[in-house]
């Protein structure tokens, strides 16, 4: 991982949340997450990490299943607010997608289907708030290029397709069609 954790105070899921949470981005990301920062690199960090890696104040984080669950239900619930909010968005979308980069390998569907759900979240913002939108589209496109580079690798373009004919591939390129991003198949 990139950044080294304090050892000094007691960071759980119980003791202040968004410090720990916080902590958690930055051992993952570093200070320049690749989704919001213009200057860093468009790759997802590689965790390669094992349980012994992980630095025992973030250790809660990892083996609380509950915790997880609490954390995807809020991202959920801030996907489908009808006026997200871009901060909350993105930490807690990040926070997430961070605990699936300690989880799973780098290339794991879920970290690909997380990063298109949270493009179409950041994409969002930026449509119910025209304030935020200058920075919301570059993120967004940030997000889908890489979705899409772990959903090469991980997620056959057929055969995930919905009743209604949806598909993740179908929300990836529509939503690069909106951003005006041209992409060779």
């Amino acid at each position: 991982m990139q950044a080294s954790v304090p050892s000094t105070a007691a960071l759980s899921p119980q003791n202040n949340l968004a410090k720990s949470e916080g902590t958690l981005r930055e051992w993952v990301f570093g200070e320049n997450p690749p989704m919001v920062s213009p200057a860093a690199a468009s790759l997802l960090p590689v965790t390669n990490a094992t349980i012994k890696d992980v630095p025992p104040i973030l250790l809660p984080f990892v083996r609380e299943d509950d915790y997880l669950s609490a954390l995807s239900s809020r991202f959920s619930d801030i996907a489908h607010s009808a006026n997200p909010k871009l901060e909350s968005a993105l930490s807690t979308g990040l926070t997430l997608l961070a605990m699936y980069l300690v989880i799973y390998p780098c290339h794991h569907p879920l970290i690909g289907l997380h990063c298109l759900e949270l493009a179409k979240v950041v994409w969002n913002v930026g449509i119910v708030t025209p304030t935020e939108e200058a920075k919301c589209a570059p993120m967004a496109g940030k997000l889908l290029d890489l979705a899409r580079s772990t959903m090469v690798v991980s997620l056959p373009s057929s055969g995930f397709e919905g009743e209604d004919g949806s598909s993740p591939w179908k929300d990836l390129q529509n939503l690069e069609a909106l951003l005006g991003i041209d992409v060779k198949d």
